[in-house]
């Protein structure tokens, strides 16, 4: 059965999005959750098991983005709880310190197995299927020969080792035997491959009929992926060899199941009345829509999201509503080739692309698994314009495949982009991923060949080193802003380079490099579970920013002040989790952060607390204290209280209020007054 559920949360003024919508399937083994972002992530660890009825996934934005450029808050998508997939909730945090943060809420607990999926807008997590009938555990049973045994995990390595062993000495009937070990426990992270296998070594045997059934149901569970592809091959030629031909009987039975799926859609609308400060307020509505339909052969997807504002009170007395496209693509895979065609507005990482997109691309597989890939069109430069650029076109390559045993994942792309026919970028690139079961390392590297210089380097480690220590650490060097020729029209009245063409290519590109400066940020954390109801955190971030180069005013180009560096800027932070504290299944969080930069020093804390009451309410209170000092100018504290209240309604709609309010402030360069700078946002969201 599938189903299918799409829901995004209201962004702020920027109205850049997180969270994009969500897609449930349930199997015969096990339960699969997917969630799609709007931006690009990229997991810490690539690939985990969590027992939890909260499971926390930190990830990181990819390539030239980062938290701030998203709404701060929480974010969440929302789903009706049932018996084989019993989440509620899926909450996105910008995160107090350190990583962003993923948190999945469950009315039980699960035994989740998280992953990245092949792309980089959505991660997949899997639960075991709860049997929930007896015949439906006769019928399992019989087929897979499940037991409830209990087998640890270095019991089940050695069983699935001794599985490859015979595999690899032809032995085909004694690796059955261990597969169908590993497969008659609880789904674990040897279910997928020994699933594989098992059908491989009956195919070696002449089973058929089996190995076909085998491969059958891994593509049922197991619908994407490399596994997936070299399985679907596999059956492929199963199915067309001469000595299993099938009767006429299996070719009408085949070739039914050969139709055209039927077409799915699903989408939500939301509407949000804000006021955003003292004198703004607006409507904010938002819709996501999803189209999916799949056959033996295709898997097609469209994807429609948009926002509209509606200002309703404005000093600036600018009152036209805002129209923002962020998605419009079609999305053509297809399983027998295994290649993927792409086109309308894309987001997307091949191709040395950090940004969306208007055009098409277009990737293939070879048969050792090699990924190429084509893309090209017009970049889109803010988060959700909705014209076409007519400035600026790009094209680009990459090429990417797995080493040792697919723990490193390696990809070299080059990417060349224009603007009013001046160069504007010429890149080469590679990343690289290299993971282990307690050890996941990402790195980036982004050479512009125009400038002759680094536009990106970026290390990101995840070292699991014992059950409840997990330390990260983070370096970041770039370009800021991401160094093209464009950065020459920072601080101009123009709207393109064709604007600055009294200009020669040497004074425009020498405009480009004064607007850019070299950002660096070194980033090292601690998360420590201390019981099973307890965790900490804490990071320390250093981080440097040199000056940018004044302009003088001359003939058309107006003169840019010069922004000094910022050098030694350190923020501390340290967090406490506390669930089960105040009420059963409820969640509590105590965060500290002190910071000393160039321009200001401040002390924070904050506490709140995600409160259950019933099943359809949802209460976050919180409190908030800062204290500033400013290098130039006077400081002083700041006291903020609110909240957010979730009420669910059916099924399909909820409606939210989210208050927060500067309750007493001394700071006057915060506010001259109390209950000041007011923040409210209240609205329904409704899933169809």
């Amino acid at each position: 059965m599938l189903c299918l559920l799409a829901f995004s949360t209201a962004a702020d003024t920027t109205n850049t999005q997180i969270l994009g919508h969500l897609e449930t399937t349930e199997n015969r083994l096990n339960n699969k959750i997917e969630i799609y972002f709007l931006p690009q992530i990229r997991l810490l660890k690539k690939q985990q098991t969590i027992k939890s009825n909260r499971i926390e996934i930190p990830f990181r934005f990819f390539g030239d983005q980062n938290a701030e450029d998203f709404t701060s808050g929480n974010k969440q998508l929302i789903w009706q709880a049932n018996n084989q997939i019993p989440l509620t909730s899926v909450t996105y945090d910008k995160s107090f310190f350190g990583n962003p943060m993923l948190t999945l809420y469950f009315t039980r607990q699960v035994n989740a197995s998280i992953r990245q999926a092949g792309d980089a807008h959505s991660i997949i997590i899997e639960i075991p299927r709860v049997k929930t009938r007896a015949a439906n555990t006769k019928k399992t049973t019989q087929k897979r020969n499940i037991s409830n045994k209990k087998i640890g995990p270095k019991k089940l390595n050695q069983i699935m080792e001794n599985g490859r062993d015979a595999l690899t000495r032809n032995n085909a009937r004694k690796a059955i035997n261990f597969f169908n070990i590993i497969l008659g426990v609880e789904h674990n992270e040897h279910s997928q491959q020994a699933l594989e296998l098992s059908g491989l070594a009956r195919e070696r045997l002449g089973q058929r009929a089996h190995a076909k059934a085998d491969y059958e149901l891994y593509l049922d569970i197991y619908q994407d992926g490399e596994g997936a592809t070299r399985v679907r091959q596999r059956l492929k030629v199963l199915l067309t060899a001469k000595e299993i031909i099938p009767t006429s009987e299996k070719v009408k039975k085949f070739s039914k199941r050969k139709q055209p799926g039927q077409w799915d859609f699903y989408g939500s609308l939301s509407q949000f009345y804000r006021i955003t400060d003292d004198d703004n307020s607006e409507i904010f509505s938002y819709l996501g829509l999803t189209g999916r339909k799949r056959n033996q052969k295709w898997d097609i997807r469209t994807q429609f999201t948009g926002t509209l504002i509606n200002p309703i009170k404005d000093v600036a007395e600018d009152n036209e509503s805002s129209l923002k496209l962020s998605e419009l693509f079609i999305d053509l895979t297809n399983k027998e080739n295994n290649s993927s065609y792409k086109l309308g507005r894309l987001k997307t990482n091949q191709g040395g692309l950090f940004n969306r997109f208007d055009g098409g691309s277009i990737t293939l597989y070879d048969s050792s698994e090699t990924r190429y890939n084509l893309v090209f069109g017009l970049p889109v430069d803010g988060p959700s314009d909705s014209f076409i650029n007519q400035h600026k076109s790009f094209a680009g390559a990459n090429i990417g495949a797995t080493f040792l045993k697919d723990k490193l994942e390696l990809t070299a792309y080059v990417v060349g982009q224009e603007n009013d026919g001046i160069s504007d970028r010429e890149s080469f690139g590679l990343e690289a991923v290299y993971f282990e079961e307690n050890l996941t390392v990402f790195s980036l590297l982004d050479y512009n060949i125009l400038y002759e210089d680094v536009n990106f380097f970026l290390i990101t480690g995840n070292w699991k080193v014992s059950e409840s220590s997990t330390y990260y650490i983070n370096i970041d060097i770039r370009k800021s802003p991401f160094l093209t020729t464009s950065n020459a029209l920072i601080g101009q009245d123009a709207d393109s380079l064709d604007d600055l063409s009294n200009l020669s290519l040497e004074e425009i590109q020498q405009l480009a490099l004064d607007r850019t400066s070299d950002s660096e940020i070194l980033n090292l954390g601690l998360a420590y579970k201390y019981d099973d109801d307890t965790r900490l955190r804490g990071d320390i971030s250093v981080s440097n920013l040199s000056a940018t180069e004044s302009t003088a005013a001359t003939g058309n180009i107006n003169a840019v002040t010069a922004t000094p560096e910022s050098n030694g800027d350190i923020y501390l932070s340290f967090q406490i989790i506390k669930e089960n504290y105040l009420t059963k299944r409820d969640v509590s969080v105590l965060q500290f952060q002190i910071s000393d930069t160039t321009n200001v020093s401040s002390f924070r804390t904050k506490v709140s607390s995600r409160l259950r009451l019933g099943n359809k309410w949802r209460v976050t209170p919180f409190t908030e204290l800062t204290f500033r000092d400013y290098n130039t100018t006077d400081g002083g504290t700041t006291f903020s209280t609110g909240g957010e209240v979730d009420y669910r309604y059916g099924r399909n709609m909820s409606f939210e209020l989210d208050l927060t309010v500067d309750a007493w402030n001394d700071n006057p360069q915060i506010s001259e007054e109390n209950f000041a700078n007011l923040y409210l946002s209240i609205g329904y969201r409704w899933l169809f």
